[in-house]
């Protein structure tokens, strides 16, 4: 018998400030480069600021749609880590997530169309690197996204489809996914 479980990532929505997770750089569409500052491209002395509040609200709204229990409370601060690992999408050579041994994710212990649901958290996007051209895009640097864990309760490929354009149309109503970024099933 087949068992999968998903791991998925989307850029939330954040309509309201339009700015990246850690920095005041816009997260619209530019050309190459442009959207950036020395805190997303991790330049030498440069410290980010606080989570941008839009995407915290946008993670905890994900995560009751998702029947998660919710992790945040005045004795519960969220806790980012490093996520390191080396390749050119890092300028800082490490992603900041809420994902690791020492995070508490934003919601847990959820389920949503009979499948549970692990965790959901919040980490910044790396860059953008086209492997051919060995070119780098750092206006995505930074970007904030969810991730969704789910346990390995599928049972078949048309399941997990299925499920993914329910778990889109659900999101679609509280705006949460950046609806020029999602890709279509």
């Amino acid at each position: 018998m087949v068992k999968v479980g998903l791991e998925l990532h989307g850029y939330i929505n954040v309509e309201l400030s339009k700015k990246k997770l850690f920095c005041e750089c816009s997260v619209t569409e530019a050309k190459p480069n442009t959207n950036v500052c020395p805190i997303c491209t991790g330049q030498p002395g440069s410290k980010p600021m606080l989570p941008n509040s839009s995407a915290i609200n946008k993670i905890l709204q994900i995560g009751l749609m998702l029947n998660c229990k919710p992790n945040l409370a005045p004795k519960k601060p969220l806790v980012f880590q490093r996520k390191h690992y080396d390749w050119p999408d890092l300028p800082k050579g490490y992603q900041t997530t809420i994902s690791g041994s020492h995070s508490i994710p934003v919601g847990e212990k959820g389920e949503f169309l009979g499948i549970r649901i692990r965790e959901v958290h919040l980490e910044e996007d790396p860059a953008k690197w086209d492997p051919i051209s060995g070119c780098v895009d750092y206006n995505r640097s930074g970007m904030p996204l969810v991730e969704i864990v789910t346990e390995p309760d599928f049972k078949s490929a048309e399941q997990v489809s299925l499920w993914l354009k329910q778990l889109l149309l659900t999101l679609s109503y509280i705006k949460a996914l950046d609806k020029d970024k999602i890709i279509h099933i």
